[in-house]
Order: C-alpha cells, then structure tokens, then sequence
C-alpha cells in the first residue's frame, strides 16, 4: 500500500508491466490505512543541550530550526534553500568569506535547509570555533552576521548571480539514470507530486530577491530553536 515503483531509462513500459506484475504482483494488499501523520511535540522555546566527551578531539557547535517543508510550501521552500545556499553552504557563502577567511573567527562555518520531509522541515547551522568560543557567544557572532548579510551584502547582483546557479543545478541534478528516478520517488514518498516536480524549474525562476530575504528574516527571528555543543 505504501511502495513506489519508479523505473528510469529506456523503458519498454509493457516489458516492464509484466517484470513489475511477476515480481511484485504476489504481494498482497496490506489493510486500507489512513495516512500517518509525522507530528513532533511542539517547540516554544530555545534550549540548549550540552554534551561532553573524553573522545572529542574539535568541539562543534550546532544550531536546529525546525520550519516548513516542500510539502508544506513550495514556494516559500525553494526561497529558503536558495537563500541558505547563498549566506551558508560551502566555502563560497557569504558567513564562511566574512568569519573564516576574513576575520578568522572560526574553521568551519556553514548551514543547510532539509525540506523533503513528511512531517516539518529542518534548518541547521553549524560552527568549529578557533578560539573556544562559549555557545552564546558563537551564536551571537553568527546571527549578527547573519542579519548583515540580509539587510546589507545579499545584493540584487550576487542574488542574480547564484539564481542562476541553483537553477542549472536543478537541471544537472537530473542527469543520468538513477538521479531521475530518485528525485521522482523521493518527492512522491514525502506527499508531493509529478506535476510539483514538472513545475520546479519555473517555481525557481520566479523566486525573488524579495521572497528570500522575507524567508530569512523570518528564521533570523525565529526563537524557538535547539543549540547543541559537543566538547571534550
């Protein structure tokens, strides 16, 4: 009842019909269910968890957000993705420029947004601190960047720039074969649909400057959130 079949390729779809039919027809029907709905108990508030380890050679710290998801919202998602891409993923991002090549503050600095969930989606930030920063303290000198970023170096010609980038990258993601039939299956498994996934391109090519920096700004304002630090 809750499998997906997903074939990719030069398919010869009777051929297929009757593989798909000899191989998973024996299979029987489980009971009629209604959907399950992925819930977390809900966060109010910020937390922060400390854990130690003799083990640890490099304390890290992490930021947790949860927020809404493609399946939840399309549209608002890509502008998230898009966004995080720019101030916080890789060695190109603006936050990693600013405290690791330029002021040397931390070895590693950087985010990401997880959206293809059933339930909410995720935002993590993450740090490698050189000079053993308290959490706060990292936490404070990330968000101030953070909202810098926003409001001041997020221009319209360095958004252009990496749109353009994330929009040849949704089409490179399906080259070859196997990457086709797991975006396919992954998007329908979470709730999503063939027509959402046809539409992917143009939904990325109306993302604004404006869509993304609202985003943003909404996580930069976001209070409810989870810090972890891992230390020796």
């Amino acid at each position: 009842n809750n499998a997906i079949l997903v074939l990719s390729g030069d398919v010869d779809l009777e051929k297929a019909k009757k593989l798909s039919k000899k191989y998973f027809g024996k299979i029987r029907k489980g009971k009629k269910e209604s959907k399950l709905k992925v819930t977390d108990p809900d966060l109010n508030t910020n937390i922060f968890v400390k854990m130690k380890h003799s083990t640890v050679k490099q304390p890290i710290w992490k930021k947790f957000y949860r927020t809404i998801s493609y399946k939840s919202d399309i549209d608002a998602s890509i502008a998230l993705d898009m966004g995080l891409k720019i101030v916080a993923s890789g060695t190109s991002s603006l936050l990693y420029q600013k405290l690791v090549e330029e002021k040397k503050i931390f070895s590693v600095v950087g985010g990401y947004y997880q959206g293809l969930t059933k339930g909410e989606g995720n935002v993590y930030l993450y740090a490698i601190s050189k000079d053993k920063n308290k959490s706060e303290e990292i936490d404070g000198i990330i968000m101030k960047e953070f909202k810098e970023i926003v409001e001041e170096k997020l221009t319209p010609k360095r958004f252009e720039i990496e749109k353009k980038k994330y929009f040849f990258d949704t089409i490179y993601r399906k080259d070859g074969v196997l990457n086709p039939a797991q975006i396919y299956g992954e998007a329908l498994t979470v709730g999503l649909t063939i027509d959402d996934i046809k539409k992917w391109r143009e939904k990325v090519n109306n993302v604004s400057l404006n869509d993304v920096k609202k985003i943003l700004n909404q996580l930069y304002e976001n209070q409810n959130y989870v810090i972890g630090e891992l230390s020796n």
